[in-house]
């Protein structure tokens, strides 16, 4: 591919913004170079790995870990992106004050007040103890997205909040798959157009396990991860900050795993 070429799939990548829309260091060029060595029978290993990313970070009132990783299943690439915020136990709510979660381009879950509007289940920070999701994998019915929110206590260390999304790429041929081409902003997706797979089915087939409810939120943490989640101090909380649920309008609430607009 040459230097033009290269610039001009930069360029795409910037106006589709695919940083927010698929994750900050996602490549279409690569994307693309992968699945077509993946159909030549050739090794994917270097490409994957440019796919995926580690990162960790005191932020301001909190601590992130995020985790990326890709791999191709079934002639698709498939990625899982995990984020883990670690909230101090004197927070009401256990949320992040400032993330964007990014979901997908077709609900608005972008901050913790969409959270809250869209249904998500939300505990109080005494509650996140003992705490079990009743809600499992969620789901959006116009483009292939998976996630699921969930909370863990570490005790005196502060409350976990995990958000874990599925994503199938598709078999980047053509950047108008609809697979791909959903998902972005940029290329006016109609919404509306309904996507059939089955709640839970990308999930279970990028973890090889028979069912989503196999999955354990934290099986992906490793010891240091959860030393360094349990050790490491953001800076103080910001003042004035109000997390409240009293503010928010619900707008969606949660069945099966879709949102369903209230009556």
């Amino acid at each position: 591919m040459s230097d033009g070429r290269l610039l001009e799939c930069g360029i795409r990548d910037l106006l589709d913004d695919v940083r927010w829309e698929i994750h900050f260091d996602f490549s279409s060029t690569v994307f693309r170079m992968a699945m077509k060595a993946h159909r030549l029978r050739r090794d994917t290993t270097t490409l994957l790995t440019l796919l995926s990313s580690q990162t960790n970070d005191a932020r301001e009132g909190y601590v992130e870990q995020r985790s990326i990783k890709v791999r191709i299943q079934n002639d698709s690439l498939l990625m899982r992106d995990q984020r883990v915020f670690m909230i101090p136990r004197s927070q009401q709510f256990p949320l992040p004050w400032d993330a964007r979660f990014d979901i997908c381009a077709h609900y608005n879950l972008e901050t913790v007040q969409s959270l809250y509007e869209h249904g998500v289940h939300i505990p109080h920070a005494d509650e996140v103890e003992g705490y079990e999701n009743s809600e499992g994998i969620l789901y959006c019915v116009f483009c292939h997205t998976e996630f699921r929110v969930d909370f863990k206590s570490y005790g005196a260390a502060g409350n976990a909040l995990f958000v874990t999304r599925w994503m199938d790429l598709g078999d980047g041929r053509h950047p108008k798959d609809p697979k791909y081409a959903s998902r972005l902003k940029s290329r006016s997706y109609t919404p509306g157009s309904i996507v059939n797979y089955r709640r839970g089915s990308i999930c279970a087939t990028f973890e090889q396990i028979r069912d989503s409810s196999e999955f354990k939120i934290d099986s992906l943490l490793t010891q240091q991860n959860e030393k360094d989640l349990c050790t490491q101090s953001p800076s103080a909380w910001p003042k004035d900050i109000d997390l409240s649920r009293s503010t928010v309008n619900r707008r969606f609430k949660v069945e099966d795993g879709r949102f369903v607009l209230m009556s």
